[in-house]
């Protein structure tokens, strides 16, 4: 759901008589802008990166009409939480972390590029870039199960088909997150959040047809978010879909 900020006029112009529409539609930007800022109440998982070997920096792509307000917490690589540093913590603790190559444990965010997110050690195996299965779900035991072995990790975002009909509740193209059960076994999670503490989707139907999975990217990383200053026309709203509860 959406509210545009426009929407907002008529209940803030009786107050202010002879305030141009325009300006009062401005001021609520700003101050929804600035709310956002204090609070990191809008939050959103970013759409998953794909890691490279011996590549240092990634960038953040935030959706459109969106401004970067700060990373929050912990990322996950493959579905293992890595921790924020600085740099002044790696010169200090980790010798040679600039070299060091293997299974990233800490990311930092470069001040002259806010969305460039640098992970340490850096990547030493190819990244998963996709990862596409036919699966069955079972209503009773609410897991589904692929039809070959994978590495759809704990956290792991990924997105569900179907030629006829999904297992319900699953909607295509929503993002669901993996908790991973074995190699073949999954269930799934309506956020990261719910994944990390292992509570799943509860699927009421196995649906029919042929059902298929799939997964692109390693590392998931958790933002909050403000409307940017340029948004026009339908993306000139306030996005309460993504509002933290």
């Amino acid at each position: 759901m959406t509210v545009a900020f426009s929407s907002y006029t008529k209940h803030i112009s009786p107050d202010v008589p002879g305030c141009p529409l325009a300006m009062i539609e401005g001021i609520t930007r700003e101050v929804v802008r600035e709310f956002c800022d204090r609070t990191s109440y809008w939050r959103k998982d970013l759409a998953p990166i794909s890691g490279s070997i011996g590549r240092v920096e990634y960038l953040l792509a935030v959706p459109t009409d969106t401004e970067l307000v700060r990373v929050l917490d912990k990322a996950h690589y493959r579905g293992n939480p890595i921790d924020p540093t600085t740099e002044e913590f790696l010169n200090a603790r980790v010798h040679g972390w600039r070299a060091l190559s293997g299974t990233p444990a800490y990311f930092w965010m470069r001040s002259r590029n806010p969305l460039a997110i640098r992970l340490v050690p850096y990547p030493n195996e190819a990244g998963t870039n996709l990862y596409s299965s036919v699966f069955t779900a079972s209503a009773t035991t609410d897991q589904v199960t692929a039809d070959t072995t994978n590495e759809l990790y704990t956290g792991a975002l990924v997105r569900v088909s179907t030629t006829v009909t999904l297992p319900a509740p699953l909607v295509a193209g929503t993002d669901y997150f993996i908790i991973d059960i074995s190699a073949t076994i999954k269930k799934l999670a309506s956020s990261l959040d719910n994944a990390m503490n292992g509570t799943a989707i509860d699927l009421t139907t196995g649906g029919s047809g042929v059902h298929t999975i799939t997964k692109n990217g390693d590392l998931v990383v958790p933002v909050s978010l403000r409307p940017s200053m340029a948004a026009t026309g339908a993306d000139d709203s306030l996005y309460n879909d993504h509002w933290a509860t």
